[in-house]
C-alpha cells in the first residue's frame, strides 16, 4: 500500500510567541541592537530619510515649475554668456588648510514673500534645512532687488551675529551669483565655498553662449513660451486701468473735464496673464488676471451689443409698444427741461 512522502513540517510558534518575536525585532530596530546593531537604530535613520524627503519634495517643486513655466525659467546668464541652469554640490573642503566645512554650512538664500510686500534674506544651515538668521527689507521685491545696499546689509547682520567671519562677509558681498555660496562656521574654520554652475548645452554637447552685449550678467533669460501656463492660460497682455485726479495739465489734454475730478486712464503694459515686469507671481495671480480680464472684455462686449442693435430696438419698440416709445421719449424730454431749469436758476 503506497503512501504520500513524508513532509516534516517546522513546528509553528503559537500566536503569543510570533507577537513576543514581532515586538522584540520592533524593539531592537528602534535601539539598534540585536540583528540591527549594524545598520543603527530608527532615529539614526531619520537624517537620511529627512535628506530624501526635503530633495524628492524639491524635486517635485522644480518638475512642477518646469512644467508650468516651461524651458528657460530658471535660467541666468553668467559673466561670460553662459547660461547657468543649476549648480552643483560644493565640495567639502572649504580651504583655508584643507579643513572640511564639516556638519554646520551656512547657504545664503533670497527670496521674498508671496505678496510681494518685503524681501528677505535667509542664512539656512544646510545640515537642518532651517534658517539661523533672517534680514527683511519692507518693499517690493523688483525694487529693492536693484539696490546693491540691500544684500550687503543683510550680510553685515550675519556677521555681526557671528555667523560669518569677515572674510566670508567680504565674499558674500562681492558675490554676483549668493546662491552658489556655501559659508563653512567660523567654528570649523568658516571658509568660503563656491558650487561649480551647470551650463546649458547645446544638442552637439557645447555650452550655449550669449552673443556679446546681448544679456547682462546675473539677468534671468527669456522663457520659451513651451510651458503650461502658455497652453492654458492666456498670453495676450493685460490691459490694466487707473484711476488719477486731474490736474490742470489733464485738463489741457481732454482727459478729465476740470481740475480735482477722477478719470480712469489705461495704463500701457506688455505683462501677461500672472506676470509683472517678466516674473510669474503664481497660479492665484495668474487666475486673477484672467478672471478681471474676461470680465472687463464681456463687459466691453455687451456695450457695443448694445449700440449696434439700438436702432433695430427703438423700431421693434415702435412697430409693437408705441405707449412705451413715447412714454420713454417723453421722460428723456422731461428729463432735458429739469435740466435747462435748473441752469437757469
Amino acid at each position: 500500500m503506497g503512501g504520500g512522502p513524508d513532509i516534516n513540517y517546522p513546528n509553528q510558534p503559537s500566536y503569543g510567541e510570533g507577537m513576543a518575536d514581532a515586538l522584540k525585532a520592533q524593539v531592537q530596530l528602534l535601539t539598534g541592537t540585536g540583528d540591527f546593531a549594524e545598520t543603527g537604530s530608527l532615529e539614526s535613520l531619520l537624517p537620511l530619510e529627512e535628506s530624501i524627503r526635503k530633495k524628492t519634495a524639491q524635486t517635485d517643486t522644480d518638475v512642477l515649475r518646469q512644467t508650468l513655466l516651461g524651458s528657460g525659467s530658471d535660467e541666468k546668464y553668467a559673466d561670460d554668456g553662459r547660461i547657468i541652469t543649476g549648480y552643483k554640490d560644493p565640495p567639502a573642503d572649504a580651504g583655508g588648510g584643507g579643513k572640511e566645512l564639516g556638519a554646520s554650512k551656512y547657504k545664503f538664500v533670497e527670496g521674498r514673500n508671496t505678496d510681494d510686500r518685503f524681501t528677505e534674506y535667509h542664512l539656512v544651515d544646510t545640515t537642518t534645512g532651517k534658517s539661523v538668521d533672517t534680514f527683511a527689507q519692507t518693499g517690493k521685491y523688483n525694487q529693492l532687488a536693484k539696490d546693491a545696499k540691500l544684500r550687503p546689509a543683510a550680510i553685515e547682520q550675519f556677521r555681526n551675529k557671528g555667523f560669518l567671519t569677515d572674510e566670508q562677509a567680504e565674499v558674500g558681498k562681492n558675490a554676483r551669483f549668493p546662491e552658489a555660496l556655501v559659508f563653512g562656521s567660523p567654528e570649523e574654520g568658516g571658509a568660503v565655498v563656491e558650487a561649480t554652475p551647470i551650463y546649458k548645452k547645446d544638442a552637439s554637447g557645447n555650452d550655449v553662449v550669449a552673443p556679446a552685449g546681448s544679456f547682462t550678467p546675473g539677468q534671468s533669460t527669456e522663457r520659451a513660451g513651451d510651458g503650461m501656463i502658455d497652453l492654458l492660460g492666456d498670453t495676450r497682455n493685460i490691459t490694466q486701468y487707473e484711476t488719477l485726479t486731474a490736474t490742470q495739465a489733464d485738463v489741457d489734454a481732454g482727459l478729465a473735464d476740470e481740475v480735482g475730478k477722477q478719470f480712469v486712464q489705461k495704463v500701457d503694459a506688455t505683462d501677461q496673464a500672472g506676470f509683472r515686469e517678466g516674473e510669474f507671481k503664481g497660479l492665484s495671480a495668474m487666475a486673477e488676471d484672467i478672471q478681471r480680464g474676461n470680465l472687463s472684455r464681456q463687459r466691453e462686449a455687451d456695450l457695443q451689443d448694445v449700440a449696434r442693435l439700438e436702432p433695430l430696438f427703438g423700431q421693434i419698440m415702435e412697430d409693437y409698444k408705441p405707449g412705451t416709445t413715447s412714454a420713454l421719449t417723453g421722460a428723456k424730454d422731461l428729463i432735458e427741461n429739469k435740466k435747462i431749469t435748473c441752469l437757469v436758476r
